[in-house]
């Protein structure tokens, strides 16, 4: 998510193309900025060095609200109305994934070891479909997301499956939430793995350090007896 000086711009992906759009307008338009994805000349003159600090600010708050895979399908661009124009194609225009190849996309989804990239990836396919028109199920995303975790988070997913159970669909647990209480897990793992880590070392350390005083302690008993 990004922000311009306190307004939240959402990831595209975790919204619709077009909800993210007026959310960027509007931001921009705010600090005096939005001409500059609107009807700015970019053609038949040269910017002004002020002018080119604000396309850098603009172009800064766009990319700042992209993930990683948009970010880099425009990485290149340094104009703010091409920037979007490559998005909206890319969204809704002849570069957006058919509903069968984004099904096809959620279907062999996998977990590579961040719970963030894996919400963020469902949120862009569930977003994708929303601007074709078809709204999925807010709980496919959790039902997809506990099928391709691993075992170290059980205990989460055996949670949702109870808090779940029994209940309507509208008391179910949100993805957002779903998703905090993963990345708790997954910061914890974090912080243990580095703790046995350092651990690791510092027996090393102390093993070779042990190792160190007894080959001294021999090399001088050798020169003690050697003197005598």
């Amino acid at each position: 998510m990004a922000q311009q000086q306190g307004i939240s711009i959402p990831t595209l992906g975790s919204s619709t193309f077009d909800q993210w759009l007026v959310i960027l307008e509007e931001a921009l338009q705010a600090y005096g900025l939005s001409k500059y994805i609107t009807n700015f000349d970019y053609e038949t003159r040269e910017p002004t060095e002020s002018e080119l600090r604000d396309i850098a600010r603009v172009c800064c708050t766009i990319r700042l609200s992209l993930n990683s895979e948009d970010g880099d399908s425009v990485l290149s661009i340094k104009n703010p109305i091409k920037i979007i124009e490559k998005l909206k194609d890319r969204y809704k225009g002849g570069g957006a994934k058919t509903a069968p190849e984004l099904f096809e996309e959620y279907e062999n989804i996998q977990y590579t070891g961040s719970i963030s990239d894996l919400f963020t990836q469902l949120r862009r396919i569930f977003s994708e479909f929303k601007d074709k028109g078809i709204t999925l199920p807010n709980f496919f995303m959790n039902l997809k997301v506990k099928k391709v975790l691993p075992k170290k988070f059980a205990d989460v997913c055996k949670s949702y499956e109870i808090q779940c159970l029994g209940r309507p669909e509208s008391e179910h647990m949100s993805d957002t939430k779903f998703e905090n209480k993963l990345l708790k897990v997954e910061r914890e793992n974090a912080r243990n793995k580095l703790a046995g880590s350092t651990d690791g070392s510092l027996s090393l350390a102390s093993t070779s350090q042990k190792k160190g005083k007894r080959n001294l302690k021999s090399s001088v008993s050798l020169v003690a007896k050697l003197d005598t």
